[in-house]
């Protein structure tokens, strides 16, 4: 009998700085070095800073690969800071500060639509077989993010203004028994499953919140995103600047979606993110591919293999090649020196290490929906985390730092220096370093950013 033989590693010897040879295909061209410039040093950053910005590889373009939101959605407009702030909301003395709320529990007689529809009174995941190495496995339920955790990275991430957690009590899913609208009738049986209606009660009100049964049977429920918004927009106080309401219930936006993670209404002021995709468990059924999130999703031999599997524009000479880059020397950058910190941390295994990178997920999401409701459109300039996504693969590849043109948006609304920033994201995340690979990788980015800028 022939031995089996384990699956080759990628072998990671090459980074990828320039979009990728399917990007072409795709119809994306990066914006000139000079657009670049002009488009980011109209705000907080000057021009000095920005040169050094476009002339480093610690901010490498958009990857776009098959099937990502830069092909799907092109062309994508391009937005400088000048034209950001000309129609975003203004920060004031009066209205400045971020509120976190949620996640609403769900009452007994709405258990279809709590975190999983078997999930214990404590809303924590049913326990399920977890892999630890070819011989062992173990039955492991992870805890959903924690929202002072989320605050805590949200806090650094808009270091300048307020950020705070609004704890509500009286924020919980209840049974809709006011006026139902009239539609298509549905079976009792399936009625009985997963009512076409539920409220979400929030001081002395309860607002009607449609809902559905899960298309892919991962979730026996589904929430509509456009009226959690709508509960979003009549709870926002008059002090915030923002606010973002984090759920743990599956989501969707239009009746042809599968799912939606999270919205903004960046006109309105308000976010709504979902936990409930980005649970690791569920990686295997998405098809996100762990070993290839960021900044590990910059390895040549992966972008190459990816572009081939669906162009076959090239023929590598093995499935992970080990050519070194062409594109410039990248030995010694944020970029390099991240994806060598979390090339080390991709194959533990553990509860704690899971529910980081659960954690990691939401946060980055959650700060990208805020940069909308700064008046931030998605970035076409660099690879950031305020690049649109198509699906979840792409969002793990997407990086949770802001690009230059990004960045001086956010400087320019808070008030704060890119110094500050940095130093306040790795405070926030000093306790995560060796948790999860975007937290390892982020620190490790970081300490290379701000030796640059110093």
């Amino acid at each position: 009998m022939a031995r089996k033989t384990a699956p080759r590693r990628c072998a990671r010897s090459g980074t990828q700085v320039m979009p990728s040879c399917h990007a072409a295909l795709a119809g994306y061209k990066q914006p000139d070095e000079k657009k670049r410039r002009e488009h980011a040093s109209t705000g907080a950053l000057d021009f000095a800073t920005v040169q050094t910005y476009v002339q480093s590889s610690t901010f490498p373009a958009p990857l776009v690969l098959p099937g990502d939101a830069l092909e799907i959605e092109h062309p994508e407009v391009s937005q400088s800071v000048t034209e950001c702030m000309r129609w975003r909301n203004a920060v004031t003395p009066e209205r400045r500060t971020v509120y976190v709320v949620g996640p609403a529990d769900a009452a007994d007689e709405v258990e279809h639509v709590r975190p999983s529809a078997l999930s214990g009174s404590d809303g924590s995941r049913p326990a399920k077989k977890l892999k630890i190495d070819d011989s062992r496995t173990k039955s492991v339920s992870l805890d959903p993010p924690k929202i002072d955790n989320i605050v805590a990275y949200l806090r650094a991430f808009y270091h300048g203004l307020p950020v705070k957690a609004w704890h509500r009590d009286d924020l919980e899913f209840v049974s809709w028994t006011g006026e139902t609208p009239k539609g298509p009738r549905k079976s009792y049986r399936l009625q009985q499953q997963c009512p076409p209606f539920v409220g979400l009660r929030h001081g002395t009100e309860v607002t009607r919140i449609r809902s559905r049964r899960s298309p892919d049977s991962h979730f026996a429920a589904q929430l509509s995103l456009n009226d959690l918004l709508d509960v979003a927009i009549g709870i926002l106080p008059a002090d915030a600047y923002a606010l973002i309401m984090l759920v743990h219930q599956d989501m969707y936006e239009d009746e042809t979606d599968d799912f939606c993670c999270g919205r903004a209404y960046g006109g309105s002021r308000v976010s709504v993110v979902s936990t409930a995709r980005y649970d690791p468990m569920l990686d295997d059924q998405q098809d996100v591919e762990r070993e290839h999130a960021w900044p590990l999703s910059h390895c040549k031999a992966y972008v190459e293999q990816k572009c081939f599997l669906e162009d076959g524009a090239h023929t590598p000479t093995e499935i992970f090649p080990s050519a070194p880059s062409t594109e410039e020397d990248v030995s010694k950058n944020a970029l390099s020196a991240a994806i060598e910190t979390a090339a080390h941390i991709t194959t533990r295994r553990c509860k704690a290490s899971l529910e980081a990178l659960w954690l990691s997920r939401v946060c980055k999401t959650a700060s990208h929906e805020l940069g909308h409701c700064f008046g931030i459109g998605h970035c076409v300039y660099y690879a950031c985390v305020m690049q649109s996504t198509a699906h979840l693969s792409e969002d793990a590849r997407q990086p949770p730092y802001l690009c230059p043109v990004e960045m001086a948006k956010i400087l320019t609304a808070t008030g704060a220096t890119e110094q500050a920033w940095c130093r306040a994201m790795l405070a926030a995340m000093s306790t995560r370093r060796h948790d999860e690979t975007m937290f390892a990788g982020f620190c490790t980015w970081l300490d290379v950013r701000l030796a640059e800028i110093s």
